[in-house]
């Protein structure tokens, strides 16, 4: 079990087996700390109801740590899957043994879940540097469908920062494991979309919201004239050498699929989402996570010589837009401010997968997290491991 420790930063997270690493300080301090956790952390174990840091209900993950621009450590570890979980509880998450399971790689694939919301954020922003988008617009200017209806008025910035008063999914009443969301197309939703009314009590506060997002995605696909997921593989995925970052099921590789499995023990359904992919449904591997926060790191430290999305729109899209205490949103992008850091990033948890992408402007150190577990990584592990990292390589 893990020690617990007081966490004083924002929540971000990470797990492995395999090693590899990159960048000169390939061994240390990351190497070590990184081991050294994962030497005390226990696979599907914790108490399912406190999510303390000795909560990890995951049979493997992979931890990436990136640092002024670059990757310094690949570090997969546990079970892509495995016929004897009951063998694996509390094995700790240092040690591989094959008979008991297919072991996390490198390139294993794990599902992003709400952290694919930031590939909608960087797509608009992307969209307002073309001039193509003001964020103070109604949404109805670039959804004709939402003229003469109560959300005709929400503005894009109001659906980026969840302030629009929106449900969390199109239909009240739903659970994202019903069919009717799993099986939702746009022109679902955004029928749907109609019929809603906007809750006045949340109107200006924060409220998440899973549709909001979603219509962002579509005023995307509507002003760039193609399809969003078309734009994001094109001008985003492919330029920053995402090779390994998917939408849909149908177009991975499954011997690389990790299964998704819920504190149960039982793997959890795994839906190919239709319209609701942009907020939930992306699948990547941690290499690919750490050339995005690559860039996020080097355009906002002035390093931005060859970048392949400009710095300005990265700027753009990690600008405080709404702050509610110690916690900002920029563009559909979480911002938090935890003493003197300022950090930046998004999680994501959906059927049986989380995931986290969090660094720290000020320094540049940043972690990724992504685990074959369903639970919420912001309470839970990743941020003790992360406040290691930062108190082993000298920062307060």
């Amino acid at each position: 079990m893990i020690r617990k420790l007081p966490w004083i930063a924002f929540y971000a997270a990470v797990l492995f087996t395999t090693l590899s690493c990159s960048g000169p300080e390939q061994k240390e301090p990351w190497l070590s700390t990184t081991e050294t956790f994962l030497s005390e952390l226990g696979l599907m174990q914790g108490d399912k109801e406190s999510f303390t840091p000795d909560t990890y209900y995951a049979l493997g993950g992979i931890v990436c740590v990136v640092s002024e621009g670059e990757a310094k450590l690949y570090r997969p570890f546990g079970y892509s899957s495995s016929d004897r979980i009951e063998d694996l509880l509390d094995q700790p998450a240092s040690k591989i043994d094959p008979s008991l399971g297919t072991p996390v790689v490198e390139n294993s694939l794990f599902r992003l879940g709400s952290t694919s919301k930031m590939f909608v954020g960087l797509a608009l922003a992307m969209c307002k540097d073309e001039g193509l988008v003001r964020y103070d617009d109604p949404v109805s200017n670039y959804l004709d469908e939402l003229l003469s209806t109560e959300i005709a008025n929400t503005t894009l910035k109001q659906l980026f920062t969840h302030c629009g008063g929106l449900p969390p999914l199109h239909k009240e009443g739903l659970r994202e494991r019903d069919d009717e969301v799993t099986n939702a197309t746009m022109a679902d939703i955004l029928a749907s979309a109609k019929a809603i009314s906007p809750d006045s009590t949340k109107v200006g506060q924060f409220s998440y919201s899973n549709v909001g997002i979603i219509l962002l995605a579509e005023v995307v696909s509507r002003v760039q004239r193609i399809p969003y997921e078309a734009f994001v593989k094109n001008e985003i995925l492919a330029p920053l050498g995402m090779n390994h970052t998917y939408f849909h099921t149908s177009e991975i590789d499954p011997s690389l699929k990790t299964t998704g499995y819920f504190p149960n023990l039982q793997p959890a359904m795994d839906p190919d989402l239709q319209g609701y992919a942009p907020v939930g449904g992306m699948y990547s591997t941690g290499p690919d996570m750490a050339k995005l926060m690559s860039l996020f790191q080097k355009a906002l430290s002035g390093k931005t010589q060859n970048l392949v999305i400009k710095a300005e729109i990265i700027e753009d899209l990690t600008t405080e837009y709404h702050r509610e205490g110690d916690r900002a949103m920029g563009v559909s992008i979480d911002i938090g401010y935890h003493d003197e850091y300022t950090m930046i990033g998004h999680n994501g948890r959906i059927n049986g997968y989380a995931s986290y992408f969090t660094f720290a402007k000020e320094p540049d150190v940043g972690l990724i997290f992504m685990a074959n577990g369903g639970f919420p990584l912001g309470r839970t592990s990743a941020p003790e491991l992360l406040r290691r990292l930062y108190q082993n390589v000298g920062l307060p």
